[in-house]
């Protein structure tokens, strides 16, 4: 790409209208700055984001999970798979948007999750399908 990583960051977030932007390494960011983990808040919710592939999604999220409960998390987001799913379960949602650009679930269609915070401080999951053309 001939924009910089950081350009392109800005881009994604001058487009969300200004909203906090959270990223973390892929398995492809040689040499990034990116921090491998992060731990953040949405609203009251503890929320452990990583890549993935240090826990190895690809056969499975139970290593991502016991570490995300070893860190008090409530939610445990990755990506990796390019697959999207929301799992409920054992103390802890787990969820993968999919991807947008590359998505390799059965269909192939590009997907992005939406948590929404009611009123009353209580998130809902949404696995969002876009159409191609």
């Amino acid at each position: 790409h001939s924009t910089s990583r950081r350009q392109r960051q800005m881009c994604i977030r001058d487009r969300l209208c200004g909203c906090p932007l959270e990223i973390v390494a892929g398995n492809n960011d040689f040499f990034s700055s990116l921090p491998r983990e992060k731990e953040i808040m949405a609203g009251n919710y503890r929320v452990f984001m990583t890549h993935g592939h240090y826990y190895y999604v690809g056969s499975g999220i139970e290593d991502l999970k016991r570490e995300a409960l070893a860190r008090g998390a409530d939610v445990a987001m990755f990506g990796h798979t390019h697959i999207p799913l929301i799992e409920y379960g054992d103390g802890i949602v787990v969820m993968n948007p999919g991807s947008i650009s590359y998505p390799r679930q059965e269909g192939k269609r590009p997907s992005y999750i939406l948590m929404d915070i009611d009123k009353k401080g209580v998130a809902h999951y949404e696995i969002c399908l876009l159409y191609t053309s």
